[in-house]
């Protein structure tokens, strides 16, 4: 896959020639191609978001470490809720980042009409794909605390019989859990573990959904430098 930096951008979009300034059908046609070009820079600033979150969640680790005692689990770290935040902030885009696909898509169509260049999978399939749970990981970081509300509820969003992500160790009954470990979120929504990357992994798998929309645009609505 492709490695990710902060801060890269759609291509710059034209309406394909024959240019006519005084021709309002193309002028149209210009004006919605632009409207495509932002709807994909949106695309790139969800990613970017949770390129900075990450780069939060790191830093904060840093700053927690020298707290990383015996004693530690008495006291929370100093950062321990900047990351808590950037973990579910990190999820909120990634699931935005996937409803904006559908954005992307009408302004494709808008735009290119019959050009549109055809891809499989498309990227939303393959965001389904590398992102099988996002709505069940947005719920469990959105409404954390609806899990321990009732032994129903806990018991309806517990694994039963599971592993624990923490120790390893095998665990009875029922786990229910919402933790950072290392570099993944893993909790459990609806009796199921879920797991969530907090690195490159994760950057990687949106740059291939990004990519595949960047390639159902034509090379003739690509403005040359």
């Amino acid at each position: 896959m492709t490695t990710v930096t902060f801060g890269q951008r759609a291509p710059r979009l034209i309406a394909p020639p024959p240019f006519n300034l005084n021709d309002p059908v193309w002028l149209e046609r210009d004006r919605k191609v632009s409207y495509l070009e932002r709807q994909l820079n949106q695309l790139c600033s969800y990613q970017d978001n949770i390129f900075a979150l990450f780069m939060l969640i790191d830093h904060s680790r840093e700053l927690d470490r020298p707290f990383d005692t015996d004693e530690a689990w008495r006291t929370p770290r100093p950062f321990e809720q900047w990351i808590k935040a950037a973990v579910a902030q990190s999820l909120l885009q990634t699931f935005e980042f996937n409803e904006h696909l559908a954005a992307c898509n009408i302004a494709l169509k808008a735009a290119l009409l019959t050009d549109v260049q055809p891809v499989k999978p498309s990227p939303s399939m393959l965001f389904k794909s590398h992102f099988p749970t996002m709505s069940f990981l947005r719920n469990s970081s959105a409404h954390p605390h609806e899990k321990f509300k009732s032994k129903e509820l806990q018991q309806k969003h517990s694994v039963a019989h599971g592993i624990s992500p923490i120790t390893n160790d095998y665990k009875g009954g029922s786990l229910s859990v919402d933790v950072i470990l290392e570099d993944e979120y893993i909790c459990t929504w609806g009796g199921a573990e879920l797991r969530y990357h907090l690195n490159q992994t994760t950057l990687d798998k949106l740059e291939e959904v990004k990519l595949a929309v960047f390639a159902r645009i034509p090379d003739k609505f690509i403005q040359q430098a």
